[in-house]
């Protein structure tokens, strides 16, 4: 049917997408990874808790917690990271806080310090997760913007889904220590192979910031937008478009649907209205 080509050419657009740009092909890359990690971390805290803390299979929703209270605590940095001009060097550190805690549970015993190290990993993730996304909403096409996300998202399905099921296999053939070992150094081998290109991230990021400036400088000036992070304030921007409007041009009209949102970069407007009693236009604004 139309719909289904429809689909298909959207998929293919948005593997085309990724494929085309090296920068895109590694963001993609770290996130299907680490998602592929936490597929496996679902298996492997249940054994932890088990085998290694001694707090059966009770203890996930304790482990399963430490990790949502750090993701929570890194909440109020993600931002501030996002907006950083060198996420090539955030994104390392981030994989570091993820992959590492992940692997030292193999030699922990103590349930409070696997709580500590699973709350670093969640926060890690957190920051890893918004920061590759930032950087992807920067550096890719607007009108391919929307088909890269949503591939994205199922391959980060199916990312969550293969760890899921590979992990069981690994623990059968080398064990629970050896398997955690090896799903913390995963991300750190792919973000030591992908060094070099997270610098050319930097490069498109910072071009591409630089090219929204004024337009984010401009909304950051609207009152309705206070408080927006700048990544909100740079989404708003990619979709807007500059009207040159002469003297005595009408911008809208009383009764016309809300389609669109203006802000006025110079100039002045005015608002006139015919009134509840219809009495005749007459102007409104200060």
């Amino acid at each position: 049917s139309e719909a289904e080509v429809t689909l298909k050419d959207r998929v293919i657009q948005g593997f085309k997408a990724v494929a085309s740009s090296s920068e895109v092909m590694m963001l993609s890359i770290l996130i299907a990874a680490a998602t592929f990690i936490y597929g496996g971390e679902l298996v492997v805290l249940v054994l932890v808790s088990e085998r290694l803390l001694g707090l059966g299979t009770e203890g996930i929703g304790i482990l399963t917690a430490a990790i949502g209270v750090g993701g929570v605590a890194a909440a109020g940095l993600t931002s501030r990271l996002a907006d950083s001009d060198r996420p090539g060097l955030v994104v390392p550190g981030a994989v570091l806080a993820t992959g590492l805690p992940l692997s030292l549970l193999a030699v922990v015993t103590e349930p409070v310090v696997a709580c500590i190290l699973l709350a670093i990993g969640g926060a890690g993730s957190i920051v890893l997760e918004v920061v590759c996304l930032t950087s992807l909403q920067r550096v890719v096409d607007d009108d391919v913007l929307a088909r890269v996300f949503g591939l994205i998202d199922s391959l980060s399905v199916a990312a969550i889904l293969v760890g899921s099921t590979v992990t069981p296999i690994l623990v059968e053939f080398v064990g629970l220590k050896p398997t955690l070992v090896i799903l913390g150094t995963t991300l750190l081998v792919i973000v030591v192979a992908c060094l070099p290109k997270l610098r050319t991230v930097d490069r498109a990021t910072a071009k591409r910031r630089s090219v929204m400036a004024p337009r984010v400088s401009l909304l950051d000036r609207v009152g309705v937008f206070n408080g927006a992070p700048t990544q909100t304030l740079e989404t708003v921007a990619r979709s807007m478009h500059e009207r040159l409007a002469p003297a005595g041009t009408d911008i809208v009209h009383e009764g016309d649907a809300a389609q669109e949102f203006f802000v006025i970069e110079s100039g002045q407007l005015d608002v006139l209205s015919t009134g509840e009693d219809g009495s005749g236009p007459r102007r409104v604004n200060q």
